[in-house]
């Protein structure tokens, strides 16, 4: 590598840890951050063969997690291991393109991922998928060095290694395995496939314990059981590659009925971004196919096989589609849209295209970091203003099982009885209609006077009551549960935020 290469490659890391490490405690954890903290604290042992808080994914996560918070449980100490993953990605991905594309195509594809909103935002979650995608892109380099020096132990050692801890970061990992597969048998001359044959066997035999794991402890229900496949979610994925999650609507709002209203409102700022992404990425795809057949089949592959898995999960399981299961398939549209960018001599062109995403990314992050309508949900707040408020013996009714394990998790009053509403976790096997948290649509769900009679019952004869709404609180539970209140009580303070939490303390009205 020469000196002004890896001068340039140096300053990109450099920002992607700045972007990495800016705010990173600001924001609450939110529901699936607070599933990790608690499935990571306890014993190791636990740790790593629990199912009672989460057991859809593997425990290797949650084991670095066990250590880390051996230090601390603040929240930028909990998202460390991702930032470490983020930023080791990057200088990672830029040795396995240029390995394919040369340096010029890899200092793009490494600057992209630095300054990308979307890796940022799994870079400073204390979620699985930093480390998840940083395995992967572990496993693929060792299999490229693989190819030239097939002999070699420790890097074979290593890409099983590697390979299998992939899977065990995250069951989406099982479809990049399939790809590594695909790209040896690609890479090798057949005579050599018996070598590859012997390591993918390696890789299957330490794999053993977790699919032992997942088919003896089913994995749980999703929490947005109600969502259905649908043909908008490849475009919103290529939406959320290219911008993250903080510009135009909300997550809220694209979680609520009303979202395609919704989206049609910020068409003037979609269409134009939307027309740079997709322009750049056919730029891209013709000068990948222009470059070398193979290479573009590699890439496009390396593209479609997350891709695919999650949109037939979507239709096998219970699970709905969301983008962080496709964010292996992140890297591939990264070296199609950088492509895109070098696709033409014209230097007015490339310096338009690279300004064009400079300032989208730099739009989404000043948003990320300072708008807190697109913040992750307020807990802590929400937490902390139970504690300084609340009354020894307060009854707290959360809108669902898993947002009274959120307030739970910041209040810390064990003096106080927080309970979801409706009380089970789950309905009966075979029920439909299922909500987030085991909440029932509105067809399947009681009817308004067993809603009341059940609220009735929960609250009993209380004067007061608090009562916590989290992201669903526009429709079914939380809209019943502060109709119900709203009749009887009359409200005494709340806390609102502009991530949509909403906590307040009711008092019975007088006979």
């Amino acid at each position: 590598m020469i000196r002004q290469e890896r001068l340039a490659l140096l300053l990109i890391v450099v920002a992607a840890v700045l972007l990495r490490a800016f705010r990173l405690g600001h924001q609450s954890l939110w529901t699936d951050e607070i599933v990790s903290a608690l499935s990571a604290d306890g014993r190791l042992w636990w740790v790593l063969t629990q199912t009672s808080v989460n057991s859809n994914i593997p425990p290797l996560y949650y084991a670095v997690l066990h250590l880390v918070m051996s230090l601390s449980r603040q929240e930028w100490v909990l998202r460390l291991p991702s930032l470490l993953s983020g930023v080791a990605s990057v200088p990672l991905f830029f040795a396995i393109v240029r390995e394919w594309l040369g340096s010029r195509v890899a200092l793009v594809c490494a600057a992209l991922v630095a300054i990308s909103p979307f890796h940022v935002w799994y870079s400073q979650e204390a979620r699985p998928y930093a480390l998840l995608l940083f395995l992967s892109l572990l496993s693929l380099r060792l299999l490229q060095l693989l190819v030239a020096r097939p002999g070699d132990r420790w890097l074979q050692l290593g890409f099983v290694l590697s390979a299998a801890a992939t899977f065990y970061a995250h069951t989406l990992g099982l479809p990049f395995l399939a790809y590594l597969a695909v790209l040896a048998i690609r890479e090798t001359p057949k005579e050599r496939w018996g070598h590859w044959l012997r390591l993918f066997a390696a890789i299957g035999l330490l794999l053993i314990p977790a699919v032992y794991r997942l088919i003896v402890f089913a994995p749980s229900a999703s929490a947005d059981a109600s969502r259905t496949f649908g043909l908008a979610f490849v475009p919103y994925a290529v939406w959320a590659f290219a911008t993250g999650y903080s510009i135009g609507p909300t997550l809220t709002q694209l979680h609520l009925p009303s979202r395609l209203a919704t989206t049609l409102r910020y068409w003037p700022l979609i269409l134009p971004i939307g027309l740079i992404v997709v322009t750049l990425a056919t730029a891209g795809a013709v000068s990948l196919w222009k470059w070398s057949r193979a290479t573009f089949w590699m890439v496009g592959l390396w593209l479609a096989f997350p891709l695919a898995f999650a949109l037939l999960g979507t239709l096998a399981t219970r699970h709905p589609f969301n983008v962080r299961y496709v964010i292996l398939s992140f890297p591939a549209f990264v070296i199609v849209v950088a492509s895109g960018v070098l696709a033409t001599r014209q230097p007015l062109w490339r310096a338009g295209a690279a300004a064009a995403l400079l300032v989208v990314s730099a739009l989404s992050l000043g948003n990320y970091y300072f708008v807190s309508r697109y913040f992750r949900e307020d807990n802590r707040a929400a937490g902390h203003y139970l504690t300084a408020n609340a009354a020894t013996g307060d009854l707290v009714v959360a809108d669902a099982p898993y947002t009274a394990r959120n307030l739970t998790y910041y209040a810390r009053r064990p003096d106080l009885t927080i309970v979801g509403y409706p009380p089970q976790e789950s309905p009966a096997p075979g029920a439909a209609g299922v909500l987030r948290g085991g909440v029932t649509n509105a067809a399947t769900r009681p009817s308004m006077r067993a809603d009341s009679l059940q609220l009735q019952d929960i609250i009993g004869a209380r004067n007061r009551v608090w009562v916590f709404l989290s992201r669903t609180y526009h429709g079914v539970p939380g809209g019943v549960v502060l109709d119900f209140c709203d009749r009887h009580f009359r409200r005494l303070r709340q806390l609102e935020t502009d991530n949509d939490i909403l906590l307040i303390l009711y008092e019975r009205r007088p006979s």
